[in-house]
């Protein structure tokens, strides 16, 4: 019997996760408020952008918390997945 657990597989969904982060980032950095024209719809457009922009900043900082989580917790499974491969092994 063997066993294991795949780091690496957890990994690669981290840096799923910090791709995904970093585009959402990149999209909401070139939004560019109309601050001079005085079109009617405008304030509420500003409004609704920039609560975009923090709603992108929300969900950055859950996927960042959740890619540290998920290193971490792979990590933890790797150490107790070792340590109880040597116990079945009598090592």
């Amino acid at each position: 019997m063997e066993i294991k657990s795949d780091l690496s597989a957890a990994q690669q969904q981290a840096t799923a996760l910090t791709t995904a982060k970093d585009q959402l980032l990149a999209d909401t950095s070139s939004v560019t408020l109309d601050e001079q024209t005085t079109v009617q719809g405008n304030p509420k457009a500003k409004a609704v952008i920039q609560r975009s922009g923090e709603m992108a900043n929300q969900v950055k900082t859950a996927l960042t918390t959740t890619m540290e989580h998920l290193h971490s917790v792979a990590s933890d499974f790797e150490a107790v997945d070792q340590e109880g491969a040597q116990a079945i092994k009598g090592e």
